[in-house]
């Protein structure tokens, strides 16, 4: 349940201050050692490796990216499409 709200309306957070990526970190961290049953004392990095998990700001990145591709590729109203900016090199 914890994951979910996690994960959910992350895309909002891109950009967001760095202590409320810290906060959502140490949520992520405290429910990986719930899940598996590690303690406090041990790394998390080989925990959320094992869980198949990535870090906030990574998550965060991942659903943006996401949303992007699903605009791009999927039957789509016009109006997201149109929030987009693709960018065009100079050279």
């Amino acid at each position: 349940m914890v994951g979910a709200c996690l994960d959910n309306c992350n895309a909002v957070l891109h950009g967001t201050s760095k202590s409320n990526i810290q906060n959502l970190w140490r949520v992520q961290n405290s429910l990986a050692r719930i899940v598996t049953g590690t303690r406090r004392s041990d790394h998390i990095t080989p925990v959320l490796a094992r869980l198949h998990w990535l870090k906030i700001a990574d998550r965060i990145d991942y659903k943006v990216a996401l949303l992007i591709f699903k605009v791009y590729t999927s039957p789509k109203p016009d109006c997201l499409f149109d929030l987009i900016r693709f960018h065009t090199s100079v050279r």
